[in-house]
């Protein structure tokens, strides 16, 4: 019998993941509600308790909610007084998770107060878990009665209770702000860090499901939710490297298991926001549904367009097969066009071509990097090319064009401008771009390409101004003043060559800086600066120096970067770098006219063509330090061959590298996707405190370590001190990390110097960090954890540590201990293979790295600038 309206389980995870509810403030009557705690001490399983508890209710109806959960004051009220107005047996509000820095409602539906939702049809919105949900008491317990496995058993509750009853009220005006992680909350979500998670739900729960009956259309939501959340924990560089790419195609058939019974209209369903992925992610799931990974959607010619479709289900049109351009320059008379588009037709089907001045030309297809992974291993790829099309000179206005010819009808292509480098935009159409004598811009017919004449010039820069102005809310205003000065000042700018360096920003003491130093010296015409964020310790020492570093942020700063000849950086992704999103960098697509020269942070010895390829920062040259860099960079996928970009020459900050070696154990391991938060600024900003990283093993092990007591006994015995160095990423947790008197935690931020780390130890630990090829360089000895509890996420490339390493390999930290004694105990020597392995390993030994990196510089600034 039912003593209150309302039963509130109130669950706590723990202090690490507890927030603070208050539901004193809640303008429900107290004496109404019955408030029970739960514990949940297994963030794996949050609601394993909290289930066991149900029976407990004595309310009408149930509601849970987590500490932490964040509402209105009359959260409650309002969603008692709708399931009372509509006999609902479960009412679902608005929901968002509190920890997301660009917090969106979990389904997209702001603007859709109140939702009687139908789970007869395809859903806008349907519940994925009990947190938040007011819910029938007496259909709740039914339905946990029915919970006869232990795999799920929120789901299983759901399923039971929308199976009986498909239908529920969305009150979508109440915000429910959650503050334990959800499954689509990959950022923050510790059960996607638990291999478990990605096999005993499906295995233990929805393979059964499914299997037992025909599933409902709730079951199926439910079903391509479960699998698409565990897609997105692991798209791309989100890899938790919990199931390795040997074991992928296995996974692959659990999923085909589980997709072959859903309706192929929901899987291609664009109008739920839990449902709705992009094209290639969707193409993937109809494959894995037919188990043919060259299957291929129809093609089906109409009067203006082609439609695709699977299975008679429309899949798409030709506005999805774009024109990608991803780069153009012009060089000796040319357009060299550097693109893409959409593999979602078979080449046996259609062609594609440019049509340019009465003529066509084919794309010359190429391997360059553009692949969509999913634990690690590749599901799709655009199709890239390169084009190389003469601009003979005319005063004509001309139209560049791509058409998709199928044989029977031939049809003009959309643009698509993904990339910083793209030159053109679609959201400003009076942007441009001036090349030789010639100005282009882009409008739907084509690119257009005419004389630039000054008149025209003007008109177009007016016109665009009163774009940035008016459109995107104003979000382009900020930079309008930018763009006034720089055009003002452009024939100024034209007379002057600039270099531009950086590092991290945040950080100097890297590669940019040391060729900085060293060119600077030279009087060659050039004007070189080097940017620094004021706020770190860097920029004072620089100063001190008379180095007068550029002042991140500032005006100058900003101009620098819009007239820069060459951007020397020793990482990669520079207009990230220089605070310009993809649609911040819209105005200035034309503006920019510079090439890259990466002067490396690590060695590209291992497979990171996401980050290096010739595309990604329009990089001219590469300055490697091996002979194996070299052989790695040159394969296709990164698309320098042919350019004459990479160059043999060492590294500029191993100029600075010389043994000075002290009683110093230096632990200095690179970091792990899965123990960070992802980036919410820029990559020239330092990453957020992340409030799980002592959940991880990354932490467990690497804090295990540096309070091993045999290693610290044999320490003190041998006189050494032990100093952990913190990647620049996993700084920000530097505090979460137990100090004892013989180890020195270093955060690489502040004042701290790798070079003067680097020449002072004796040896390093690391694992797969790019800081081991400094020390080899040095001649001194390295040991490598790759633990077994810690997910690999290195690739290798060409570099092979059981054959090329520097040092011993250890994969426990019990044996790391035990190699690390005997190096002690024999005064931390190098030993000779390994010596023998970096002779053969590095070309140069000699610290004129920046002497040949500048002659190579000077030499491509006289010909191609």
């Amino acid at each position: 019998m039912s003593v209150y309206d309302i039963t509130v389980f109130l669950v706590s995870h723990g202090p690490e993941h507890d927030g603070k509810t208050d539901l004193s403030t809640q303008t429900f009557p107290s004496d109404r509600m019955q408030i029970l705690p739960v514990k949940e001490d297994d963030p794996l399983h949050p609601r394993k308790n909290t289930v066991l508890a149900l029976g407990e209710a004595r309310g009408r109806y149930t509601l849970i909610l987590d500490q932490g959960d964040s509402f209105s004051r009359d959260f409650i009220q309002a969603l008692f007084t709708e399931a009372q107005k509509e006999k609902s047996v479960m009412v679902m509000p608005s929901q968002t998770c509190i920890h997301v820095k660009r917090p969106r409602e979990q389904f997209s539906l702001e603007g859709k107060d109140e939702l009687h939702v139908s789970l007869t049809e395809i859903p806008a919105v349907f519940p994925t878990c009990l947190n938040g949900l007011l819910i029938q008491t007496s259909s709740l317990l039914q339905a946990a009665e029915n919970c006869l496995e232990e795999a799920e058993p929120e789901k299983q509750i759901l399923v039971s209770l929308l199976d009986s009853r498909p239908e529920f009220f969305y009150l979508g005006s109440q915000d429910f702000e959650y503050f334990f992680p959800r499954e689509h909350d990959y950022e923050y979500c510790l059960s996607c860090l638990s291999r478990d998670w990605y096999f005993t739900p499906l295995t233990g729960f929805l393979l059964p499901l499914l299997k037992e009956q025909k599933p409902s259309l709730y079951v199926q939501c439910l079903s391509l939710y479960m699998l698409n959340t565990r897609i997105l924990a692991n798209l791309n560089n989100r890899n938790k490297n919990l199931i390795s790419r040997r074991e992928a195609a296995g996974y692959a058939e659990l999923f085909s298991d589980v997709l072959e019974r859903i309706d192929t209209r929901l899987i291609l369903d664009r109008s739920c926001q839990s449902l709705t992925w992009d094209l290639p992610i969707q193409l993937m799931e109809v494959r894995l549904k037919k188990r043919d990974f060259s299957y291929y959607p129809s093609l089906s010619c109409q009067e203006d367009t082609i439609e695709l479709s699977c299975d008679g289900v429309p899949f798409g049109t030709l506005k999805n097969i774009q024109a990608r351009i991803n780069l153009i320059d012009y060089r000796k008379g040319c357009l060299e066009i550097d693109g893409g588009f959409q593999d979602y037709f078979s080449s046996r089907e259609a062609e594609i071509y440019a049509e340019f001045d009465g003529k066509t030309y084919a794309p010359v297809y190429n391997q360059r990097y553009s692949m969509t992974k999913c634990f690690g291993v590749t599901f799709y790829r655009l199709k890239t090319f390169h084009m190389s099309i003469p601009v003979p000179d005319s005063s004509r206005e001309r139209i560049l064009r791509f058409c998709f010819c199928t044989g029977e009808k031939t049809y003009l292509m959309d643009f698509a401008f993904p990339s910083h480098t793209s030159r053109f935009c679609k959201d400003l159409t009076y942007a441009y771009w001036r090349f030789g004598p010639y100005l282009s811009y882009w409008k739907k017919d084509g690119i257009h390409i005419q004389r630039s004449r000054k008149l025209m010039v003007l008109y177009k820069e007016l016109r665009l101004w009163k774009q940035m102005w008016q459109l995107k809310d104003g979000m382009f205003r900020d930079q309008l003043p930018l763009k006034v000065l720089n055009f003002l000042l452009r024939p100024w700018f034209s007379r002057r060559k600039i270099w531009f360096f950086f590092d991290k920003i945040y950080k100097g003491g890297d590669s940019s800086e040391y060729l900085y130093r060293y060119s600077r010296q030279f009087r060659d015409g050039i004007h070189k600066y080097y940017l620094l964020d004021p706020s770190c310790p860097d920029y004072s020492r620089l100063q001190k120096e008379g180095l007068h570093p550029v002042r991140r942020g500032s005006l100058k700063h900003r101009l620098l970067f819009l007239n820069a000849d060459m951007v020397i950086a020793s990482n990669s992704t520079v207009f990230a770098f220089n605070d310009y999103t993809f649609q911040r960098s819209l105005p200035i697509r034309g503006d920019v006219h510079f090439g890259v020269s990466c002067v490396q942070h690590g060695m590209s010895v291992q497979k990171i063509a996401v980050a290096q390829n010739r595309l990604r920062d329009n990089t001219k040259l590469y300055f490697c330090a091996s002979k194996y860099e070299i052989a790695n960079l040159s394969k296709p996928v990164y698309d320098y061959e042919g350019y004459n970009a990479l160059k043999l020459t060492g590294v500029p900050r191993y100029d600075g590298l010389k043994n000075q070696a002290q009683k110093i154990l230096l632990l200095s391991p690179t970091w792990r996707m899965n123990s960070v938060l992802p980036v919410t600024k820029n990559e020239g900003v330092a990453r957020d405190y992340n409030p799980n990283f002592k959940e991880t093993n990354y932490y467990k092990i690497y804090n295990g370590l540096i309070n091993d007591p045999l290693l610290l006994n044999a320490a003190k015995k041998y006189g050494y001190r032990i100093q952990y160095v913190l990647h620049p990423i996993i700084s920000p947790q530097a505090e979460d990390f137990t100090k004892n008197e013989f180890v020195e935690i270093i955060p690489s931020t502040g004042d701290m110097s790798y070079e003067k780390i680097f020449r002072e130890a004796a040896l390093m630990v690391t694992d797969f960090s790019g800081v081991q090829f400094d020390f080899a360089y040095m001649r001194k000895p390295v040991v490598y954890l790759h633990h077994r509890d810690i997910p690999q996420h290195y690739e290798e490339g060409t570099f092979y540590y059981d054959t090329m390493g520097f040092g011993e390999i250890c994969h426990t930290s019990e044996e790391l201990v035990q190699v690390l004694c005997q190096y002690m105990e024999r005064d931390c020597q190098m030993r000779e293979k390994y010596k023998r392995r970096a002779d053969d390993f590095f070309t140069f030994s000699d610290h004129k790295n920046c002497e040949r990196i500048y002659k190579e510089m000077i030499q491509y600034q006289q010909k191609e600038v």
